[in-house]
Order: structure tokens, then C-alpha cells, then sequence
């Protein structure tokens, strides 16, 4: 599941206009293994100020409050279907936070694709790479911001951990078994698997699995046979004894 860490929360009390006095808190509850989103409104505009038992300033709790946001990035101009795809993967996944509401209950923590349009794209040059920024208007409820946002900088992280570039812009794939590689499972080296695809987790931190299938080729067919697919970690393969794909089909 995707999800917001109380850092990940409270991190926003500083993308916030410090002039709106809201702030954001993490509230945990044995309900849920992620905190509840808490929006309150510091009384500093009120006279005279009130404060708790322990100095701090007193706060009201508000909503889920209507905000405009902008935010942008640029991420190479050749992989940005790469980067919708694993944006469109991680949207996929439903969000293991609520908010609390304006009556004080909760409701799921949801992301809303209506409180922005297309971002604007705009090309440009850094070492010689060609970049392509996206800048997102963000305007609705301030969770789902939160959230929009929180899947497009994950998207960021696991981008970042597949491709890397030289100051000459040169690319390179960082993962040990890219897609369309032949792999074998480290406890079977026997058995031959095709890498499919990427599997993304985030559990504290960010990781990426591979999505493979046993394969049953012959270099004399023009056949290849698929097993079940699976999901293995790094360290649990280990390259096959054969050759790639493209060899073995040669």
C-alpha cells in the first residue's frame, strides 16, 4: 500500500505559507499502522493567545482545508513514458492514512486526479541532457494534494534508482538485471526466469524487486514457454548460466 510517514507529514508544515497558520500533525491510533492527517488552525490571530498545559500554542482542528499548490520537476525527456508508468503502478495502490474530518471522524486518504490538469511541460538542456520540467497546479482538498504529491516524488525515487546519467548525458540502466534479461534463482540455478518487469516497494525504505517468469527454451525452436510469474528480490538471483534472451532465440 502507498502511505505518508509522520515525517512525510509534518514535512509539509514547511511547503506551507507560514502566513495561513495551519498546520499539519500525524496522529497515530491502534486502527491503522500509518498516522491519520490532522489539519488545525493556530489561534495566533485571536486575542489573547491560549496556550496548553505544556506552553504550546493551542490549535483548532479544521478539515480537511481547500488549497492551491504548485509543484515541479524535470525528469529526462527519452524516459518519461518509463516515468508515467511507474507513476501510473504506485497510483494504483490505495493509501494506508485517513484524515480527520471537519465533524471528527475519518475518511480514507484518497488520490483525486480532478485538482489538476496536464502539467505544463516545458523542454530544456542540463550537461548536454535533454530534460523535459513538469509543472503541476494543484487546486483541492490539501490531503489529496498531499497525497498527488507523494506519489510523484516516490515516482521520483525509483526513476532515480533505474537511470542514471554522465555529465556528457549519457544514460545508464543502475538496477544489476534490467527488463528482458535472463535470470536464475540463487537456492535453483538450473531454472532460467525472464525479467518482466519492476515490482515497487516501499517498506521504510524504497526497494525494487523483479517481476519474472521460468522460461523453457530450446535453441533449436522457435517456441519459449512460460511458467508462473514471480516476484524475487535482488539478492535471491543471480545470472543465468545461459546467455540473454536474444541469444537463446538465436
Amino acid at each position: 500500500m502507498a502511505y505518508l510517514s509522520d515525517s512525510d507529514i509534518m514535512a509539509w508544515n514547511d511547503r506551507i505559507p507560514p502566513e495561513t497558520n495551519l498546520y499539519i500533525g500525524a496522529r497515530y491510533s491502534n486502527m491503522a499502522s500509518q498516522p491519520t492527517i490532522v489539519f488545525s488552525l493556530r489561534d495566533s490571530h485571536m486575542y489573547p493567545t491560549s496556550y496548553d498545559q505544556n506552553g504550546q500554542q493551542k490549535q483548532r482542528e479544521i478539515g480537511d482545508p481547500d488549497f492551491k499548490y504548485r509543484f515541479a520537476f524535470s525528469i529526462a525527456s527519452n524516459r518519461k513514458e518509463e516515468f508515467y508508468s511507474i507513476f501510473d503502478k504506485l497510483s494504483k495502490e490505495s493509501f494506508d492514512n485517513h484524515v480527520l474530518t471537519a465533524n471528527g471522524t475519518t475518511t480514507a486518504l484518497k488520490l483525486d486526479r480532478k485538482i489538476t490538469d496536464e502539467p505544463t511541460k516545458t523542454l530544456h538542456k542540463v550537461f548536454d541532457k535533454e530534460y523535459m520540467r513538469l509543472e503541476y497546479d494543484f487546486s483541492g482538498k490539501l490531503s489529496s494534494i498531499m497525497a498527488y504529491v507523494c506519489l510523484l516524488e516516490t515516482s521520483i525515487e525509483y526513476f532515480s534508482m533505474i537511470w542514471g546519467y554522465d555529465e556528457d548525458g549519457n544514460e545508464y540502466n543502475l538496477l544489476k538485471y534490467p527488463i528482458g534479461n535472463v535470470v536464475s534463482p540463487a537456492d535453483d540455478k538450473s531454472k532460467d526466469y525472464l525479467i518482466l518487469d519492476y515490482k515497487f516497494i516501499r517498506a521504510g525504505s524504497f526497494i525494487i524487486n523483479y517481476v519474472a517468469c521460468e522460461m523453457f527454451a530450446d535453441k533449436n525452436s522457435p517456441i519459449v514457454k512460460y511458467g508462473p510469474v514471480q516476484t524475487f528480490s535482488e539478492k535471491n538471483l543471480v545470472w543465468s548460466r545461459n546467455n540473454r534472451i536474444d541469444d537463446l532465440l538465436n
